[in-house]
């Protein structure tokens, strides 16, 4: 079965400057008008591939359990899959294996597979997620890369799946080959890139534990994904020290797949002491100078293995998530100057 690689694979190597856009759908049905800095209404997945990001991420919940943004169910995604194919963009499916948000606080299986054995939960893990592939393929959007697992730093599917001992480990790595022997469309396409994202990317001896970890335990995976969030991962100069790390060890595509940086101040920043790394003003242009900056670290990294960074919900103006203060429109809808300026942030 040949293997896309998609932007990755390519001679030379294209750059992945992508969205999290996975509550578009509902903010748009709660009568959210986006709109170019003008006032004009614009669909919001075509302003963003007219200023460049040709990448859109979708996650994905086994039976979502409806908390915040966990509600995306397969119907849901293969909507977006199509939007984004029709859109001319490249799909990048995150599988959370959980009902609800999956992340370095929480791996929580899904509740119809708690009580399987542990040679049962690997058959389970695999038929679903070749389940779900095959429905991509039937709706004539199979993804160019699939996230097997969402910030899997501490593991997945706990409790047996938890990373926290030997044992916990072996388990946890045997779970994750049997989710990417499911990454298989069909005889008739080809296979997607595999990412394996974990968080922390501002520390770069946890990065190095994990993946070492994984090549211990012969896991196969193509492209690194990171979440890099300055006020909890640290500065971009932790951010540099990471990619320079990963690049150099384990020679394979690196993606920062979550950042955010606010445009306007949020109450739960100064609650929590959240401003800490946050080393442009929070102001609209502030916000583009960290994404101008950001691009230009990972296109910096060692090997030209910095292969993309992907915002998280750039379009969610709707949430409890610092109340939309990390999204690229402001709270009208109005595009704010990453998409609506010169930002230049594909600037070599």
């Amino acid at each position: 079965m040949a293997l896309s690689l998609g932007a990755f694979g390519e001679a030379p190597p294209s750059f992945a400057l992508g969205a999290d856009l996975s509550m578009l759908e509902p903010m748009e049905k709660q009568g959210v008008v986006f709109k170019e800095a003008s006032g004009k209404p614009r669909d919001a997945m075509a302003l963003f591939v007219e200023h460049g990001w040709t990448w859109f991420r979708i996650r994905l919940f086994v039976k979502p359990a409806s908390e915040g943004g966990a509600i995306q169910d397969l119907p849901f995604a293969l909507r977006y899959g199509r939007r984004v194919k029709n859109a001319g963009g490249k799909l990048l499916l995150d599988l959370h294996y959980s009902d609800t948000w999956a992340d370095p606080g929480r791996q929580e299986t899904p509740a119809a597979w708690r009580t399987l054995p542990e040679a049962e939960m690997e058959k389970t893990v695999e038929a679903y997620t070749r389940g779900v592939l095959r429905a991509f393929a039937s709706n004539d959007s199979v993804p160019d890369m699939v996230q097997v697992g969402n910030e899997i730093t501490p593991g997945m599917l706990w409790p047996t799946g938890r990373n926290d001992s030997r044992e916990g480990w072996e388990r946890f790595c045997r779970y994750l080959k049997a989710a990417i022997r499911g990454v298989d469309p069909g005889p008739n396409f080809a296979k997607p890139a595999i990412m394996i994202h974990i968080d922390k990317g501002g520390k770069a001896e946890t990065v190095g534990w994990f993946y070492d970890e994984l090549e211990a335990a012969k896991v196969s995976w193509d492209v690194m994904g990171l979440s890099f969030y300055p006020w909890w991962h640290g500065t971009l100069s932790a951010l540099e020290k990471t990619l320079a790390l990963a690049a150099t060890r384990y020679r394979k595509p690196i993606v920062v797949v979550e950042t955010a940086y606010p445009w306007s101040e949020p109450e739960r920043f100064s609650k929590e002491n959240e401003k800490r790394n946050l080393e442009f003003p929070i102001t609209p242009e502030g916000q583009a100078a960290y994404w101008k900056a950001v691009v230009a670290l990972v296109r910096q990294a060692p090997h030209g293995l910095g292969r993309g960074v992907f915002a998280w919900e750039p379009a969610w103006i709707r949430t409890k998530w610092y109340g939309g203060a990390n999204a690229f429109f402001d709270r009208e809808g109005k595009a704010l100057p990453i998409l609506s300026g010169t930002p230049g942030i594909m600037d070599r």
